[in-house]
């Protein structure tokens, strides 16, 4: 026997004695087309999100700059779009008998392929392609943040916006101070601060001895971290003299390990700097 479910709109009086019978659609026979038809659309959607999130976990936000530049963040988004709002959608208008199905199912489709274009789109804008040195730490640089006229007075050896892990570079401080105000006038009215200012950029090299004078002793990262996990990501270079610096992203901060005699970049890992 099918289970009927009712709304107001299924009540229908028959003669004098004004009796009342229920019809519906949502019959559990449809349910269950319903039920199964999502579930289809759950299993496609789950594929398409499993062949976007490769390649953004792996090559767009490599790590350790998937959480700190947002990924996690930006894939929960696409993923609430693309594997729950399409099959949920699909489970509400499934119906046989409807002249229009196919085109309904249509439109979901091409709603949800819109909405993962936009969130790869906004994925890209967001990747990180820049990693600079700025006074004492680094701090990461997205794509939607380069300005392009700005961007064509870098160094021609830096004017590249990778697609993986970013270009590390240093952006030196004026001496000028009515360029230091200038730099900074621009910050209070416009957010804009030096690391967006590309024609200060520089070479990390030039960057080597400040690095190495400013940054921090390793072993307060053990004020910040477990002592465990610091221990393991400082175990590969146990015959390196290492500091470190801060490396502050977008929702996570890092930190660079430093050879503390030349100030060179060793590796960037995931470690609190701070609390």
């Amino acid at each position: 026997m099918s289970a009927n479910f009712t709304t107001s709109s299924d009540l229908v009086s028959e003669g004098s004695g004004s009796k009342i019978s229920f019809r519906s659609g949502w019959t559990s026979e449809r349910v269950k087309a319903r039920l199964q038809s999502s579930g289809l659309h759950l299993l496609v959607s789950i594929l398409m999100a499993t062949l976007v999130a490769i390649p953004l976990v792996f090559w767009l936000y490599p790590s350790p700059f998937f959480e700190a530049a947002g990924g996690m963040h930006l894939l929960g988004m696409i993923l609430m779009v693309d594997v729950v709002l399409g099959p949920s959608l699909t489970f509400l208008v499934f119906d046989r008998r409807k002249k229009s199905l196919k085109k309904d199912l249509w439109v979901i489709a091409l709603c949800q392929v819109a909405a993962l274009a936009y969130g790869l789109y906004a994925t890209c804008l967001s990747r990180p392609v820049y990693m600079t040195y700025v006074v004492d730490r680094f701090e990461m640089v997205s794509a939607a943040q380069v300005d392009e006229d700005e961007f064509k007075l870098s160094p021609r050896e830096l004017q590249k916006m990778r697609w993986g892990h970013p270009q590390i570079a240093y952006a030196e401080q004026p001496e000028n101070p009515e360029e230091r105000s200038r730099i900074l006038f621009s910050f209070v009215q416009s957010g804009i601060d030096l690391k967006e200012m590309f024609r200060y950029y520089r070479p990390l090299e030039a960057a080597k001895p400040l690095i190495a004078s400013k940054a921090k002793a390793i072993k307060e990262l053990a004020q910040y971290n477990k002592r465990e996990k610091v221990e393991r990501f400082l175990k590969p270079y146990e015959s390196l003299s290492l500091s470190y610096v801060p490396v502050q992203g977008k929702k996570r901060d890092l930190v660079a390990l430093i050879d503390a005699k030349t100030g060179s970049l060793v590796e960037v890992v995931d470690l609190r700097p701070w609390r």
